[in-house]
């Protein structure tokens, strides 16, 4: 542990053998933070900790997305503000205790609540985003992450519902942030016909009054009959984590930044993938394809009606009705 982490950590109590929990503060005592072996530290730093050590390193003091904190010699990082919420790190639990080996995450260690602030404890990864590498790749490198990446999407795809509904880990209002600002009715919907009706109706100025109001016209667009998956929902180069092997080859180490998870439409994954890449780059033409075809969901996305417009199309043109 560094001289500053010792100093941060040096008066803490440490916790005892099982899980703490109230309704502002979780640990994990069976994560790898509280089990490393030879690891004298059992104690996770407070958010008073974490905010100092925030104003040591002279980071930006935004109130609700600070940027993350990290304790290298803990192999910590705390993201944390008042825009951070508590169904993030369920997430992560969640995919760890569902789909481990198979879909790499960082572990989650707990979370605290105070004044108004989540703080959630999480592993930190070493290397760097695909984004940041992304210029530096060869074709053989990039479709190589690109195969990792289908497989761990497929994985998580694959997660079934006990009872099928539309919305966050926790039953919640869907998270994505092409939401934020929409009426409390932003889910959770109880079907695809229903969360459609809504989709395509609570837009516009009397977007709180949109039950019973006339179907807009391009509702026929969306199919009703498809499935409900689990969706990462900003599957975004800077949101994928890459380091080197033994032998010296990219692989992804994680997938990062969970926040806007949840149970969406079958086609939701690919679309917001689509909507955050730069248009006519290779990572949107060439290669996002090769990561989230997954039962030919691009080509059915992609295909054109008589009016030359897509299903993307479709669901574009309501996100920007939301000002998005």
């Amino acid at each position: 542990m560094s001289e500053d982490d010792s100093r941060l950590l040096q008066n803490a109590q440490q916790s005892g053998d099982t899980a703490e929990k109230t309704i502002e503060n979780v640990d994990f005592q069976d994560s790898g933070f509280f089990t490393r072996p030879g690891s004298p530290v059992r104690r996770l730093p407070t958010p008073d900790e974490v905010r100092a050590a925030a104003r040591a390193a002279q980071q930006p003091q935004n109130f609700d997305h600070p940027s993350p904190v990290i304790f290298p010699s803990l192999g910590l990082l705390v993201k944390y503000g008042g825009g951070v919420r508590v169904a993030e790190a369920k997430c992560l639990r969640f995919i760890r205790q569902n789909l481990l080996g198979r879909v790499r995450i960082p572990e989650v260690y707990g979370w605290r609540t105070d004044s108004r602030q989540t703080f959630i404890y999480i592993e930190f990864i070493e290397g760097d985003t695909l984004e940041k590498l992304w210029p530096t790749m060869n074709d053989k490198e990039r479709t190589t992450i690109c195969s990792q990446l289908r497989r761990m999407v497929e994985e998580w795809r694959g997660l079934r519902q006990d009872k099928a509904f539309l919305g966050s880990i926790e039953s919640g209002p869907l998270p994505d942030r092409i939401f934020e600002g929409a009426p409390e009715t932003a889910g959770p919907f109880l079907s695809l016909p229903i969360f459609h009706d809504w989709y395509t109706t609570a837009i516009g100025p009397n977007k709180f009054n949109w039950e019973g109001k006339k179907p807009h016209p391009f509702r026929i667009k969306f199919p009703d009959n498809g499935p409900i998956v689990f969706t990462h929902s900003d599957l975004h180069p800077s949101n994928i984590i890459l380091s080197k092997d033994a032998g010296q080859l990219l692989h992804v180490a994680a997938i990062i930044d969970w926040e806007q998870s949840g149970w969406y439409p079958w086609y939701w994954e690919y679309c917001k993938a689509r909507w955050t890449s730069e248009v006519g780059a290779e990572w949107d033409e060439r290669y996002l394809p090769q990561c989230l075809d997954v039962d030919g969901v691009s080509s059915k996305l992609d295909a054109c009606d008589s009016d030359g417009l897509s299903l993307y199309n479709y669901w574009d043109y309501f996100v920007l009705a939301r000002g998005a």
